[in-house]
């Protein structure tokens, strides 16, 4: 008698609603939302090695887009650094094909007339999006910017900025 034992994978869902947290997305590839109504794609630009998001329905690319998160109500939450970027935290409404920025930058300079305020999404969590935030990109240390001390967080709208700890 020959025995088979048969190994599944566990697939763990992150739902982005009240109390429950999903992770931003950092990485190049296609995603899309659970009702599949928002498909989107990360690709990695072959002049300068940042990350540029296709929406759906639009001809130009977000460039320098530096994390995503889908939202409910057919909405997608995405970061963009100053480098190549326009910087923000921005909402896109996957039906509307509209965007509009939650949070603008603070320091506008020579080098940086759009701002040059360097945001990066992290999850969202207990519906409130957190996200990691330096106000100069070219002062930053990236070696400990993803703690703690620059981890903030806020509503969906773009209200209650402040410090997580």
């Amino acid at each position: 008698m020959t025995s088979h034992l048969m190994i599944l994978p566990i697939v763990v869902v992150l739902l982005a609603s009240s109390g429950r947290f999903k992770e931003a997305i950092k990485q190049a590839g296609s995603y899309n939302n659970e009702k599949e109504s928002c498909p989107v794609r990360i690709t990695i630009s072959a002049r300068g090695g940042f990350h540029q998001l296709q929406l759906p329905a639009h001809r130009d690319v977000v460039k320098d887009v530096t994390a995503i998160i889908m939202l409910e109500n057919d909405e997608l939450a995405y970061s963009v650094s100053p480098i190549y970027g326009k910087p923000g935290i921005f909402i896109f409404d996957c039906i509307a094909k509209k965007t509009r920025r939650i949070v603008a930058p603070r320091h506008l300079d020579a080098a940086y007339p759009d701002g040059a305020d360097y945001f990066e999404l992290h999850a969202l969590r207990n519906g409130q999006i957190e996200f990691y935030y330096a106000p100069n990109v070219d002062t930053t240390d990236f070696n400990t910017l993803r703690t703690p001390a620059h981890l903030y967080h806020m509503t969906v709208l773009g209200s209650g900025v402040r410090t997580v700890h």
